[in-house]
């Protein structure tokens, strides 16, 4: 012996006239391997789709009022909460801790904007500007006094830019036609620059890094530095092109309603030189394709029904039928499809349509129009029901559209939404705060 003590089980002898345990198991097995078979399959890609998730530690919780119509929106680095029907309060999402209170006069939706580190209030044009640590007024009204004899302002911006668009409207001109604009500092409301056209245009702010873009009615087209108002780029269009105008990749492309269909037209963003010109027909089923909008990488023309255009060519890439087929959403460049029940279904493709990824089963956790503007982001957070019950969590990546666990929250949340680096759900009468892993 080599001094180390040996475990022995005596299995015991086999019987006489009987297989030993190899062979009995090898005929048991030989036996029943139809059946077997697939059950192991089965439970082994349940394991790895259901029960392999890690939980994820809850890091905060923030009370919601009691009742049905509780509502919250998620703005940058807080929580708002509408605390009753004039007034929202602040919490922070990294301690849950209320911050401050604001009055609105609407409880549906806070009407707060976040962008380069002011919270912008645009319920009315270009109002105010917040502290989003205190509620704090940074400014108030320097453009809107600007605007002089106009009856109201919209209010245009988009993240890392710190120059905002409002435009002046009299209420004797066309809808969304302004009679001038301005170029205001998002930091301290005060106006920069200031173009007053000749006739009444239609002003959009576009692409990456942004443009200013004007429409008049006469057909000219200015293209406008955001930080200076200078102007780089103007020519003169068909008179009536730019009743609609939108901007995906670097095509500008304008509408107007023809008498054999929508008109559009697609111009270089940058230089507006000679591009394509398409006439979308009129849908099968009779009526109008309206409205003409940017959706990810292409163009849509039409609201549940639509026509996708590829912004580089004028083709009509592929249609959605809406009443034969599915709803969709455009998220980064790529399409979400839902199916009549308005259940996620599955992942588009934008230029052909064609379904890359099926998603039945999973809820989208989408960020709320307070997001603001650059809210899309490459990565989309996913939520299932797992057992327990439990709720699974996942990132779709949206380039390559594959799905990465993040783990499981406790319950069953009724809705999600992320913020920068986490997702906040509604379970009952509270918020759950969760970090989430890159």
């Amino acid at each position: 012996m080599d001094g180390r003590s040996d475990v022995v089980i005596d299995l015991g002898a086999p019987e006489p006239g009987r297989p030993g345990a190899k062979q009995r198991l090898r005929g048991w097995w030989w036996r029943r391997r139809r059946v077997v078979l697939p059950s192991l399959a089965g439970g082994l890609v349940l394991a790895l789709v259901s029960g392999s998730a890690a939980p994820l530690p809850d890091r905060v919780s923030i009370p919601l009022p009691t009742g049905d119509d509780s509502r919250f929106d998620i703005i940058g680095n807080l929580a708002f909460v509408a605390e009753s029907r004039t007034r929202w309060g602040a919490y922070d999402l990294a301690t849950g801790a209320r911050r401050w209170s604001l009055e609105r006069p609407d409880a549906d939706r806070v009407g707060l904007v976040a962008i380069g580190g002011v919270l912008v209030d645009h319920r009315s044009g270009f109002g105010r500007g917040l502290d989003p640590d205190t509620g704090d007024g940074l400014w108030s009204g320097a453009a809107q006094d600007r605007a002089g004899s106009s009856s109201w302002s919209i209010f245009q911006a988009v993240a890392g830019a710190g120059v905002g668009v409002v435009t002046g409207h009299h209420w004797s001109t066309p809808d969304g036609l302004a009679h001038r604009f301005y170029g205001v500092d998002l930091v301290t409301g005060q106006v920069r620059w200031e173009a007053v056209p000749d006739a009444a245009v239609r002003v959009r702010l576009v692409g990456q890094p942004p443009l200013v873009v004007s429409v008049a009615t006469d057909g000219w087209v200015q293209l406008r530095s955001l930080r200076t108002g200078a102007v780089r780029a103007g020519r003169r269009l068909p008179a009536g092109t730019g009743d609609q105008l939108t901007v995906a990749g670097d095509r500008l492309v304008l509408a107007t309603e023809g008498p054999a269909g929508m008109v559009l037209r697609g111009y270089p963003l940058g230089t507006l030189a000679d591009g394509w010109e398409r006439v979308v027909p009129p849908p099968p089923t009779g009526g109008r394709w309206q409205p003409v909008q940017r959706c990810g990488s292409m163009v849509c023309v039409g609201a549940l029904d639509r026509v996708v255009v590829d912004p580089m060519t004028g083709r009509v890439a592929w249609t959605i039928d809406a009443g034969r087929r599915r709803l969709v959403q455009p998220v980064g460049d790529r399409f979400l499809a839902f199916d009549r029940r308005g259940e996620l279904s599955g992942l588009l493709d934008a230029r052909t349509g064609r379904l890359i990824r099926s998603l039945a089963g999973w809820r989208a956790a989408l960020p709320g129009e307070a997001a603001g503007p650059g809210a899309a982001r490459d990565r989309l957070v996913l939520t299932r029901p797992a057992p327990g019950p439990r709720t699974r969590v996942v990132a779709l990546d949206l380039t390559s559209a594959t799905l990465a666990d993040l783990g499981e929250l406790p319950g069953r949340p009724e809705r999600c939404q992320p913020y920068d680096g986490g997702l906040v759900c509604q379970q009952h009468d509270r918020l759950w705060v969760w970090s989430l892993p890159r």
